[in-house]
């Protein structure tokens, strides 16, 4: 109930805000090549030239509150503004405009990502009599990516609703995923084959080693990836220089996929010697055209 009431008080303070907004503005500015719609106090509700804009995709914030009032039903609200048409090529979360006219705009996007994750868990110790001694295996992920890209949007249409359309490009390196495991009972003559805690995920990138494997560590390596699209959508003003909007995108993406390895160990009973494997996948490319976006993800932008 106060998650409920929560967002009704948010939702009210939005509307009375937006309802004084529309009380005092005035009708389109008619300059001739131009976009302006003032308020009645004089200020310019539309991005004029030499403006900047930053966004901020909004989508999630919306599937937030949605789940908010139905529990835990997760709420998709569609993808991200640069979920691109490869989902291979990570989703851009900041991006930005500079305005050379209120008709006409430069755009450009940047992600760069890292992360880290590291799990653990606890497994009954082997060869040991009492049943109570635990050893701890652990599993540390660690992911990386950068995305940048840039585009000339243009701008047309009256009142607070404007058109946008217009093209941009990208391109993406060192997207790259690893992953390596440290396990609690090792290898030994009396113990060919020991216990873990299951935290191994294997790409099979080639026929598993001998009886007794397991994985020590993961690597798809660094991919590449470049790509162009076209855009249509439209920004609704509700505040001076704040707007609310979506895009649909149409576009075409290369990827270069990186070699995956996977490096294993193993209990040689013949030589009583743990061996170790490297396994790896061949790579490949791929292209991908079409439109992407189709849930009709909403952005907020803000303009300075």
């Amino acid at each position: 109930m106060k998650k409920i009431n929560f967002v009704g008080m948010l939702l009210l303070s939005t509307t009375i805000a937006f309802s004084q907004d529309i009380a005092v503005e005035e009708s389109t500015s008619t300059e001739s090549g131009s976009l302006s719609f003032k308020a009645k106090n004089g200020q310019e509700v539309l991005p004029q030239a030499g403006d900047w804009g930053i966004g901020i995709g909004a989508t999630n914030t919306i599937s937030y509150f949605g789940n908010l009032l139905n529990g835990n039903t997760n709420n998709n609200g569609g993808s991200s503004p640069f979920s691109f048409a490869n989902e291979n090529i990570p989703s851009t979360v900041v991006y930005g405009k500079l305005f050379v006219s209120s008709e006409l705009a430069y755009r450009g996007f940047a992600r760069l990502s890292y992360n880290r994750i590291v799990t653990k868990a606890e497994v009954r110790a082997d060869l040991e009599t009492n049943p109570d001694i635990y050893v701890t295996d652990k599993r540390t992920t660690r992911s990386s990516g950068v995305t940048v890209g840039a585009g000339l949007e243009n701008r047309r249409g009256s009142g607070r609703l404007i058109g946008v359309y217009g093209a941009q490009a990208f391109i993406n390196l060192d997207q790259n995923l690893k992953t390596s495991y440290d396990y609690g009972n090792g290898y030994s003559v009396n113990n060919a084959n020991p216990t873990d805690a299951g935290l191994q995920n294997s790409n099979t990138v080639a026929p598993d080693p001998a009886f007794g494997d397991r994985l020590l560590s993961t690597s798809q390596g660094s991919g590449f990836g470049v790509g162009a699209q076209l855009f249509l959508g439209a920004e609704y003003y509700f505040a001076p220089k704040m707007s609310i909007g979506g895009e649909f995108y149409w576009g075409i993406t290369y990827t270069n996929n990186a070699i995956s390895s996977e490096k294993w160990e193993a209990f040689e009973p013949t030589t009583s010697e743990v061996t170790e494997y490297v396994s790896k996948s061949v790579g490949g490319n791929q292209i991908s055209a079409g439109l992407s976006n189709l849930g009709g993800a909403v952005n907020l932008m803000l303009y300075f």
